[in-house]
């Protein structure tokens, strides 16, 4: 190609589906751990000076040049220790709205794309977590070297790119215009148009469990079930019996028991009167029967005597 493109320049179909394949993947997560130390080492530098000139006289003319060495103690960062760890996450979000892109002509045939990432945490919940996540990297790395450095970096997965406080830039062309946008000096190129494409990313940070300088994320699945205090089953149960008992064969048979009555042989039972009959008289109502006398109220006067009944003597 020309100086209008490079080989990191991509069309524009290429760029709508690096955007969506942005949109949809989870933001990342890292926390760098380093360890380091300061040290001082000697620097010898040597420069020119111009000094003047004496004879053996002790007369001065003119001036000489003269090389000068100077030693000076500088200070210098030495890392022994580095390494990333990534937070786990439970959700991931994006938050990018729609993509409008310019048009690309003949006459700007190039565009220019500046690009950036923007992570935040959902909720204070997930800030804490993380600045908790960071503590603990930085406690259990404290022994490597006399300073301890965390820093936290937000990316996309599966592109390093693309990272939250760096920007990046891509070079977008028309095939259409190749020939326009490869046209052009060094120094005078093709005339560009510039846009600006936030990518939003929103994270929610999982639970987390330290157990001996391990990370673990706390799921449903990861709990462990409770403690059962029921008696534990036996072994095998015992088998059951090869033949049961035979059934109890004293006393009257059933037959014996339909054929008992309460009456005795040869006499049937008396007749019973239907429910609904009227009561038969007293067997003692008669002539010489009689009822006793009615009695007065408590409150009444003297009573006459009672009448003799027919038959009373």
């Amino acid at each position: 190609m020309g100086s209008g493109l490079s080989k990191e320049s991509m069309s524009v179909e290429q760029l709508q589906v690096y955007l969506e394949d942005l949109k949809s993947r989870d933001v990342c997560v890292t926390v760098i751990v380093s360890a380091c130390h300061y040290e001082k080492y000697a620097v010898t530098e040597t420069h020119n000076e111009i000094v003047p000139r004496t004879e053996a006289d002790g007369d001065t003319f003119g001036h000489k040049i003269v090389p000068v060495s100077r030693r000076r103690m500088k200070q210098r960062k030495v890392e022994t220790y580095r390494q990333e760890h990534i937070l786990p996450l439970q959700l991931s979000s994006d938050l990018t709205g729609p993509v409008l892109l310019p048009l690309l002509t003949k006459e700007h045939p190039i565009l220019n794309v500046k690009m950036n990432l923007d992570v935040f945490p959902l909720d204070g919940r997930s800030s804490e977590i993380l600045d908790q996540f960071k503590m603990r990297l930085a406690d259990q790395f404290q022994n490597r070297d006399k300073i301890i450095e965390t820093e936290i970096q937000y990316s996309v997965g599966g592109h390093k790119t693309l990272t939250a406080g760096k920007r990046l830039k891509l070079h977008v062309y028309n095939p259409e215009f190749e020939d326009e946008a490869n046209s052009g000096s060094c120094c005078f190129g093709p005339s560009e148009k510039t846009i600006k494409i936030s990518i939003i990313k929103k994270f929610t940070a999982a639970p987390l469990h330290y157990a001996v300088n391990q990370v673990v994320p706390i799921t449903p699945s990861s709990y462990a079930p409770p403690p059962q205090f029921y008696p534990p089953p036996p072994a095998s149960y015992p088998a059951p019996p090869a033949s049961y008992p035979a059934p109890y064969q004293g006393g009257p048979s059933i037959q014996e028991l339909s054929a008992y009555t309460l009456f005795p042989s040869g006499h049937a039972p008396p007749p019973q009167p239907p429910y609904n009959a009227a009561p038969e008289a007293p067997y003692n109502v008669g002539p010489t029967s009689h009822f006793p006398p009615p009695q007065a109220p408590y409150n009444a006067g003297p009573t006459a005597p009672a009448p003799a009944y027919p038959g009373y003597y």
